[in-house]
Protein backbone atom coordinates (compact mmCIF):
# COMPACT_ATOMS: atom_id res chain seq x y z
CA UNK A 1 0.00 0.00 0.00
CA UNK A 2 2.89 2.57 -0.51
CA UNK A 3 3.61 4.48 2.37
CA UNK A 4 1.57 1.55 4.24
CA UNK A 5 -0.48 3.91 5.73
CA UNK A 6 -4.65 3.73 5.32
CA UNK A 7 -5.95 6.61 4.93
CA UNK A 8 -9.16 6.20 6.50
CA UNK A 9 -12.93 7.31 6.78
CA UNK A 10 -15.92 8.18 8.77
CA UNK A 11 -20.02 9.52 8.71
CA UNK A 12 -20.30 10.16 11.75
CA UNK A 13 -23.31 11.51 13.52
CA UNK A 14 -25.95 10.17 16.62
CA UNK A 15 -26.60 9.16 19.67
CA UNK A 16 -25.77 6.97 22.61
CA UNK A 17 -25.69 7.88 26.21
CA UNK A 18 -24.16 10.83 28.54
CA UNK A 19 -23.35 11.68 31.82
CA UNK A 20 -22.31 15.03 33.29
CA UNK A 21 -20.02 16.09 36.07
CA UNK A 22 -18.96 19.02 38.12
CA UNK A 23 -18.74 22.49 36.27
CA UNK A 24 -15.32 22.19 35.39
CA UNK A 25 -15.28 18.40 33.61
CA UNK A 26 -17.80 16.56 31.88
CA UNK A 27 -17.76 12.62 30.98
CA UNK A 28 -19.14 11.32 27.54
CA UNK A 29 -20.10 7.71 27.52
CA UNK A 30 -19.22 6.33 24.14
CA UNK A 31 -20.97 3.30 22.78
CA UNK A 32 -22.01 3.24 19.52
CA UNK A 33 -18.84 1.88 17.14
CA UNK A 34 -18.69 2.48 13.28
CA UNK A 35 -16.78 0.41 11.07
CA UNK A 36 -14.39 3.25 9.53
CA UNK A 37 -12.16 6.06 11.25
CA UNK A 38 -12.96 10.01 11.24
CA UNK A 39 -11.86 10.89 8.12
CA UNK A 40 -9.35 13.47 9.03
CA UNK A 41 -7.51 10.31 10.73
CA UNK A 42 -4.24 8.55 9.11
CA UNK A 43 -4.05 5.21 11.05
CA UNK A 44 -0.56 3.09 10.66
CA UNK A 45 -0.72 -0.45 9.56
CA UNK A 46 1.01 -2.88 11.39
CA UNK A 47 3.05 -5.50 10.16
CA UNK A 48 1.61 -8.88 11.02
CA UNK A 49 4.60 -11.05 12.42
CA UNK A 50 3.66 -15.01 11.10
CA UNK A 51 5.43 -18.11 12.81
CA UNK A 52 5.00 -22.06 11.45
CA UNK A 53 3.78 -22.20 15.15
CA UNK A 54 -0.34 -22.09 15.82
CA UNK A 55 -0.58 -19.25 18.13
CA UNK A 56 -4.48 -20.38 19.36
CA UNK A 57 -5.80 -23.13 21.33
CA UNK A 58 -7.39 -25.51 19.15
CA UNK A 59 -6.34 -25.90 15.18
CA UNK A 60 -8.67 -27.85 12.72
CA UNK A 61 -6.62 -30.36 10.52
CA UNK A 62 -7.27 -28.31 7.97
CA UNK A 63 -5.21 -25.70 9.08
CA UNK A 64 -1.83 -28.10 10.02
CA UNK A 65 -0.47 -27.78 6.86
CA UNK A 66 3.31 -26.56 5.34
CA UNK A 67 1.48 -23.43 3.56
CA UNK A 68 -0.07 -22.09 6.55
CA UNK A 69 1.12 -19.66 8.36
CA UNK A 70 0.06 -17.96 12.34
CA UNK A 71 0.04 -14.93 13.16
CA UNK A 72 -1.64 -12.94 16.20
CA UNK A 73 -3.35 -9.46 15.83
CA UNK A 74 -1.77 -7.62 19.23
CA UNK A 75 -5.20 -5.76 20.26
CA UNK A 76 -6.69 -5.21 23.80
CA UNK A 77 -5.47 -4.95 27.40
CA UNK A 78 -6.75 -8.53 28.75
CA UNK A 79 -4.54 -11.38 29.91
CA UNK A 80 -5.95 -12.94 26.33
CA UNK A 81 -2.67 -11.40 24.33
CA UNK A 82 -4.84 -10.37 20.87
CA UNK A 83 -6.55 -12.05 18.01
CA UNK A 84 -5.20 -15.10 16.45
CA UNK A 85 -5.24 -15.94 12.51
CA UNK A 86 -3.76 -17.98 9.73
CA UNK A 87 -2.81 -17.35 6.67
CA UNK A 88 -2.24 -19.63 3.15
CA UNK A 89 -1.16 -18.76 -0.21
CA UNK A 90 -1.21 -21.31 -3.27
CA UNK A 91 0.72 -20.31 -6.45
CA UNK A 92 -1.45 -18.38 -9.01
CA UNK A 93 -4.06 -18.06 -6.37
CA UNK A 94 -5.16 -14.91 -4.13
CA UNK A 95 -4.27 -15.43 -0.42
CA UNK A 96 -6.41 -16.70 2.13
CA UNK A 97 -7.02 -15.53 5.88
CA UNK A 98 -8.78 -17.23 8.91
CA UNK A 99 -9.56 -15.32 12.22
CA UNK A 100 -10.38 -16.03 15.28
CA UNK A 101 -12.75 -13.50 15.42
CA UNK A 102 -14.71 -14.16 18.32
CA UNK A 103 -11.77 -14.81 20.11
CA UNK A 104 -12.60 -17.74 21.61
CA UNK A 105 -9.24 -18.81 21.58
CA UNK A 106 -9.83 -21.71 18.96
CA UNK A 107 -10.25 -21.48 15.02
CA UNK A 108 -12.34 -24.54 14.77
CA UNK A 109 -15.48 -22.86 14.40
CA UNK A 110 -13.40 -20.16 11.74
CA UNK A 111 -13.70 -20.02 8.33
CA UNK A 112 -11.39 -19.17 5.16
CA UNK A 113 -12.22 -15.62 3.78
CA UNK A 114 -11.04 -14.15 0.53
CA UNK A 115 -9.88 -10.97 0.05
CA UNK A 116 -13.00 -8.21 0.17
CA UNK A 117 -11.20 -6.07 -2.14
CA UNK A 118 -8.50 -6.12 -4.54
CA UNK A 119 -6.18 -2.93 -3.50
CA UNK A 120 -4.10 -3.27 -7.01
CA UNK A 121 -2.08 -5.74 -8.81
CA UNK A 122 -0.36 -7.12 -5.76
CA UNK A 123 -2.31 -6.12 -2.67
CA UNK A 124 -5.40 -7.40 -1.45
CA UNK A 125 -7.46 -6.30 1.63
CA UNK A 126 -9.74 -7.33 4.12
CA UNK A 127 -12.17 -5.80 6.63
CA UNK A 128 -12.64 -7.80 9.58
CA UNK A 129 -15.18 -7.25 12.55
CA UNK A 130 -13.38 -8.86 15.84
CA UNK A 131 -13.92 -9.18 19.47
CA UNK A 132 -10.98 -7.33 21.63
CA UNK A 133 -10.68 -8.30 25.47
CA UNK A 134 -9.98 -5.71 28.07
CA UNK A 135 -9.72 -6.00 32.28
CA UNK A 136 -11.48 -2.79 32.60
CA UNK A 137 -14.16 -2.80 35.38
CA UNK A 138 -14.97 -5.86 37.82
CA UNK A 139 -14.84 -8.55 35.41
CA UNK A 140 -13.03 -8.74 31.89
CA UNK A 141 -15.39 -8.42 28.93
CA UNK A 142 -15.23 -8.04 25.54
CA UNK A 143 -16.08 -5.20 22.59
CA UNK A 144 -16.37 -5.20 18.88
CA UNK A 145 -13.81 -3.83 16.84
CA UNK A 146 -12.55 -3.13 12.85
CA UNK A 147 -9.42 -4.41 11.35
CA UNK A 148 -8.44 -3.63 7.68
CA UNK A 149 -5.88 -6.43 7.19
CA UNK A 150 -3.81 -6.44 3.56
CA UNK A 151 -1.57 -8.65 1.97
CA UNK A 152 1.02 -7.19 -0.26
CA UNK A 153 3.10 -9.61 -2.61
CA UNK A 154 7.31 -8.79 -2.07
CA UNK A 155 9.14 -9.49 -5.59
CA UNK A 156 12.34 -9.45 -3.45
CA UNK A 157 11.09 -12.70 -1.64
CA UNK A 158 8.31 -14.34 -3.36
CA UNK A 159 6.01 -13.98 -0.70
CA UNK A 160 2.58 -12.20 0.43
CA UNK A 161 3.82 -9.45 3.66
CA UNK A 162 0.64 -9.29 5.60
CA UNK A 163 -0.33 -5.71 7.73
CA UNK A 164 -3.47 -4.39 9.57
CA UNK A 165 -4.35 -1.12 10.91
CA UNK A 166 -7.33 0.13 12.73
CA UNK A 167 -10.16 0.53 11.03
CA UNK A 168 -12.84 2.04 14.00
CA UNK A 169 -14.05 4.76 16.01
CA UNK A 170 -16.56 5.05 18.69
CA UNK A 171 -19.60 7.57 18.94
CA UNK A 172 -21.69 8.85 21.42
CA UNK A 173 -22.86 12.19 23.26
CA UNK A 174 -21.43 14.41 25.48
CA UNK A 175 -23.32 17.50 27.62
CA UNK A 176 -22.07 20.43 29.06
CA UNK A 177 -23.47 22.73 30.87
CA UNK A 178 -26.78 21.21 29.91
CA UNK A 179 -25.96 21.46 26.15
CA UNK A 180 -25.45 18.25 24.15
CA UNK A 181 -22.73 17.37 21.69
CA UNK A 182 -22.32 14.53 19.51
CA UNK A 183 -19.00 13.17 19.88
CA UNK A 184 -16.41 10.44 18.18
CA UNK A 185 -13.15 9.42 19.04
CA UNK A 186 -10.51 7.14 17.16
CA UNK A 187 -7.20 6.17 18.07
CA UNK A 188 -4.13 6.57 15.36
CA UNK A 189 -2.70 3.57 16.63
CA UNK A 190 -3.93 0.24 16.30
CA UNK A 191 -4.44 -1.22 19.35
CA UNK A 192 -7.68 -1.87 19.67
CA UNK A 193 -8.37 0.72 22.70
CA UNK A 194 -8.11 4.23 23.65
CA UNK A 195 -6.25 4.43 26.75
CA UNK A 196 -3.73 7.33 25.65
CA UNK A 197 -5.41 10.26 25.24
CA UNK A 198 -1.81 11.28 23.52
CA UNK A 199 -2.80 9.13 20.52
CA UNK A 200 -6.72 9.85 19.84
CA UNK A 201 -8.35 11.96 17.70
CA UNK A 202 -11.88 13.77 19.28
CA UNK A 203 -14.49 14.97 16.71
CA UNK A 204 -17.22 17.39 18.49
CA UNK A 205 -20.24 19.09 16.87
CA UNK A 206 -18.81 22.49 18.02
CA UNK A 207 -21.61 24.18 16.21
CA UNK A 208 -24.44 21.70 17.24
CA UNK A 209 -25.38 21.25 13.98
CA UNK A 210 -26.11 18.04 15.05
CA UNK A 211 -23.79 16.63 11.94
CA UNK A 212 -19.96 15.78 12.67
CA UNK A 213 -18.13 17.04 10.01
CA UNK A 214 -14.54 15.62 9.91
CA UNK A 215 -13.17 15.91 6.51
CA UNK A 216 -9.51 16.77 6.55
CA UNK A 217 -8.88 20.78 7.88
CA UNK A 218 -12.44 20.55 9.93
CA UNK A 219 -12.96 22.79 12.80
CA UNK A 220 -14.73 20.14 15.06
CA UNK A 221 -11.72 17.16 14.61
CA UNK A 222 -9.09 17.67 17.04
CA UNK A 223 -5.51 15.76 16.87
CA UNK A 224 -3.81 14.22 19.52
CA UNK A 225 -2.99 16.76 22.49
CA UNK A 226 -4.96 19.82 20.93
CA UNK A 227 -7.19 21.43 23.16
CA UNK A 228 -11.03 21.05 22.02
CA UNK A 229 -12.37 24.15 21.91
CA UNK A 230 -16.54 24.74 22.72
CA UNK A 231 -18.73 27.74 23.42
CA UNK A 232 -18.40 27.28 27.01
CA UNK A 233 -14.53 26.72 26.99
CA UNK A 234 -11.51 24.56 26.15
CA UNK A 235 -11.37 21.20 26.80
CA UNK A 236 -8.93 19.07 27.49
CA UNK A 237 -9.40 14.54 27.65
CA UNK A 238 -8.40 13.87 31.30
CA UNK A 239 -8.23 10.46 31.46
CA UNK A 240 -10.24 7.37 29.15
CA UNK A 241 -11.14 3.92 29.35
CA UNK A 242 -9.04 1.25 27.34
CA UNK A 243 -12.45 -0.14 25.93
CA UNK A 244 -13.00 3.89 24.27
CA UNK A 245 -16.58 3.44 26.47
CA UNK A 246 -15.84 6.13 28.57
CA UNK A 247 -14.05 9.70 28.46
CA UNK A 248 -13.51 12.18 31.40
CA UNK A 249 -12.96 16.02 29.81
CA UNK A 250 -11.29 18.94 32.12
CA UNK A 251 -11.80 22.76 31.55
CA UNK A 252 -8.53 24.42 31.26
CA UNK A 253 -8.86 28.03 29.29
CA UNK A 254 -11.40 30.25 28.43
CA UNK A 255 -13.72 29.42 24.85
CA UNK A 256 -11.50 30.71 21.59
CA UNK A 257 -13.63 29.18 18.70
CA UNK A 258 -11.89 28.31 15.40
CA UNK A 259 -12.04 29.69 12.12
CA UNK A 260 -14.22 27.85 9.91
CA UNK A 261 -12.18 27.73 6.07
CA UNK A 262 -14.87 27.83 3.76
CA UNK A 263 -15.74 29.21 0.14
CA UNK A 264 -17.62 32.16 0.64
CA UNK A 265 -16.24 32.94 4.00
CA UNK A 266 -13.63 35.58 5.75
CA UNK A 267 -10.08 34.25 5.41
CA UNK A 268 -8.11 34.06 9.07
CA UNK A 269 -6.33 37.44 8.53
CA UNK A 270 -2.49 37.30 9.83
CA UNK A 271 0.93 39.09 9.26
CA UNK A 272 4.28 37.58 9.45
CA UNK A 273 7.91 37.69 7.89
CA UNK A 274 9.04 36.00 4.95
CA UNK A 275 12.42 34.09 5.05
CA UNK A 276 13.76 36.98 3.26
CA UNK A 277 12.98 39.64 5.16
CA UNK A 278 9.50 40.84 3.81
CA UNK A 279 6.40 42.14 5.42
CA UNK A 280 3.10 39.69 4.54
CA UNK A 281 -0.13 40.85 5.34
CA UNK A 282 -3.25 38.57 4.47
CA UNK A 283 -5.88 39.59 3.01
CA UNK A 284 -3.99 42.15 1.05
CA UNK A 285 -6.56 44.73 -0.30
CA UNK A 286 -4.36 45.46 -3.17
CA UNK A 287 -4.58 41.77 -5.27
CA UNK A 288 -5.51 38.70 -4.90
CA UNK A 289 -3.15 36.14 -2.38
CA UNK A 290 -2.80 32.70 -3.52
CA UNK A 291 -1.97 30.96 -0.15
CA UNK A 292 -0.32 27.48 -0.49
CA UNK A 293 0.31 25.45 2.16
CA UNK A 294 3.33 22.89 2.61
CA UNK A 295 2.89 21.47 6.21
CA UNK A 296 4.74 19.17 7.68
CA UNK A 297 1.63 17.32 9.28
CA UNK A 298 3.28 18.44 12.65
CA UNK A 299 0.45 21.21 13.36
CA UNK A 300 -2.91 18.50 12.36
CA UNK A 301 -1.65 16.10 14.83
CA UNK A 302 -0.73 13.11 12.15
CA UNK A 303 1.63 10.95 14.34
CA UNK A 304 3.00 9.14 11.15
CA UNK A 305 4.55 12.91 9.41
CA UNK A 306 7.93 13.49 9.46
CA UNK A 307 9.27 17.34 10.27
CA UNK A 308 11.52 17.24 6.67
CA UNK A 309 13.05 19.95 4.99
CA UNK A 310 11.14 22.73 2.87
CA UNK A 311 11.44 22.18 -1.09
CA UNK A 312 9.66 24.88 -3.39
CA UNK A 313 6.46 22.55 -4.35
CA UNK A 314 6.43 21.68 -7.79
CA UNK A 315 2.73 23.26 -7.66
CA UNK A 316 4.55 26.78 -7.11
CA UNK A 317 6.46 26.55 -10.21
CA UNK A 318 3.33 25.52 -12.61
CA UNK A 319 0.99 28.68 -10.82
CA UNK A 320 3.76 31.01 -11.50
CA UNK A 321 4.11 30.26 -15.44
CA UNK A 322 -0.05 30.47 -15.61
CA UNK A 323 -0.68 33.30 -14.03
CA UNK A 324 2.16 35.02 -15.60
CA UNK A 325 0.27 34.60 -18.41
CA UNK A 326 -3.20 34.87 -17.56
CA UNK A 327 -3.30 37.43 -14.52
CA UNK A 328 0.01 39.75 -14.47
CA UNK A 329 0.13 42.13 -12.22
CA UNK A 330 -2.94 40.94 -9.80
CA UNK A 331 -2.15 38.35 -7.51
CA UNK A 332 1.16 37.05 -5.65
CA UNK A 333 1.43 33.34 -3.99
CA UNK A 334 2.40 33.47 -0.32
CA UNK A 335 3.65 29.97 1.07
CA UNK A 336 3.06 28.67 4.47
CA UNK A 337 4.89 26.17 5.82
CA UNK A 338 6.28 24.57 9.55
CA UNK A 339 9.47 23.07 7.74
CA UNK A 340 12.20 24.40 8.89
CA UNK A 341 13.37 27.32 5.97
CA UNK A 342 16.30 29.73 5.43
CA UNK A 343 16.39 32.38 2.45
CA UNK A 344 19.22 30.15 0.85
CA UNK A 345 16.85 27.69 0.35
CA UNK A 346 14.39 29.63 -1.63
CA UNK A 347 14.75 29.10 -5.53
CA UNK A 348 14.97 32.64 -7.82
CA UNK A 349 11.16 33.31 -9.36
CA UNK A 350 10.27 32.12 -12.61
CA UNK A 351 8.30 35.05 -13.61
CA UNK A 352 7.37 38.69 -12.48
CA UNK A 353 4.86 36.36 -10.08
CA UNK A 354 5.71 37.55 -6.06
CA UNK A 355 6.65 34.40 -4.39
CA UNK A 356 7.02 35.09 -0.75
CA UNK A 357 8.21 31.60 1.14
CA UNK A 358 7.14 31.95 4.90
CA UNK A 359 7.65 29.83 8.28
CA UNK A 360 4.51 29.53 10.45
CA UNK A 361 3.67 26.98 12.28
CA UNK A 362 0.63 29.22 14.00
CA UNK A 363 -0.92 29.96 10.59
CA UNK A 364 -0.40 26.67 9.67
CA UNK A 365 -2.53 25.87 12.82
CA UNK A 366 -4.91 28.19 12.34
CA UNK A 367 -6.14 27.24 8.67
CA UNK A 368 -5.20 23.47 9.58
CA UNK A 369 -3.81 22.87 5.98
CA UNK A 370 -1.23 20.31 5.09
CA UNK A 371 -0.97 20.88 1.22
CA UNK A 372 -3.93 22.53 0.05
CA UNK A 373 -4.03 26.10 -1.77
CA UNK A 374 -6.64 28.69 -1.04
CA UNK A 375 -7.28 31.96 -3.06
CA UNK A 376 -8.24 34.96 -1.53
CA UNK A 377 -9.58 38.10 -3.01
CA UNK A 378 -8.93 41.57 -2.20
CA UNK A 379 -11.79 41.44 -0.14
CA UNK A 380 -10.53 39.08 2.32
CA UNK A 381 -13.07 36.07 1.45
CA UNK A 382 -11.62 33.38 0.37
CA UNK A 383 -13.01 33.05 -2.88
CA UNK A 384 -12.46 29.11 -3.73
CA UNK A 385 -9.95 26.29 -2.39
CA UNK A 386 -8.95 22.95 -2.74
CA UNK A 387 -12.19 20.62 -1.35
CA UNK A 388 -11.86 17.35 0.11
CA UNK A 389 -15.58 15.27 -0.41
CA UNK A 390 -16.37 11.46 -0.44
CA UNK A 391 -18.14 9.26 -2.40
CA UNK A 392 -19.60 6.06 -0.60
CA UNK A 393 -17.85 2.93 -1.98
CA UNK A 394 -19.18 -1.05 -0.52
CA UNK A 395 -21.55 1.03 2.31
CA UNK A 396 -17.76 2.91 3.37
CA UNK A 397 -16.65 6.12 2.68
CA UNK A 398 -13.92 6.96 0.41
CA UNK A 399 -12.18 10.56 0.24
CA UNK A 400 -10.95 12.58 -2.64
CA UNK A 401 -9.42 15.88 -2.80
CA UNK A 402 -10.08 18.39 -5.60
CA UNK A 403 -7.40 20.36 -6.16
CA UNK A 404 -7.43 23.45 -7.96
CA UNK A 405 -5.62 23.21 -11.05
CA UNK A 406 -3.36 26.31 -12.45
CA UNK A 407 -5.42 27.23 -15.10
CA UNK A 408 -8.32 27.52 -12.74
CA UNK A 409 -6.58 29.44 -10.64
CA UNK A 410 -6.07 32.07 -13.38
CA UNK A 411 -9.43 31.55 -13.94
CA UNK A 412 -10.66 32.47 -10.52
CA UNK A 413 -8.05 35.37 -10.39
CA UNK A 414 -8.95 36.63 -13.70
CA UNK A 415 -12.72 37.17 -12.36
CA UNK A 416 -12.33 38.57 -8.92
CA UNK A 417 -10.35 41.30 -11.53
CA UNK A 418 -13.78 42.06 -13.43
Amino acid sequence: MGSRKLVALVILATFVSVATAGADTAIAWIGEMVPWPMMATGIAMVELELSSDPMAGEIRPGLRSDAVQYGLFALGDGSDPGVSCAVSHHEGEPPVLVVDADNNETLVDDAWLLPARRLDLNTYAWLIDVMVAFEGGDEAHRVPYHLLVTAQYSHETGLFEWFYGGSCHRRGLLTIDGAAYPIAVTNLQTTGGYEDPETLVVAVDVDRDGVLDTLPGSHEVFGPGQDIVLETGSYRIASTRADGMRIEFERVGEASPRPVIKTGLPAPGFEIGSVTGDPIAVPDAQQTTVLVFAGSGRSAGCSTCGLDRFAMPDRVRDLERVLADRAPGAVRIVIITDREVSASDVSAPLSNIPVAVCVAPDVVDLYRRMEELLVIGSDGTIAAMDQFWYTVVEGRPVIHLHRLSPLDVASIVSRLMD
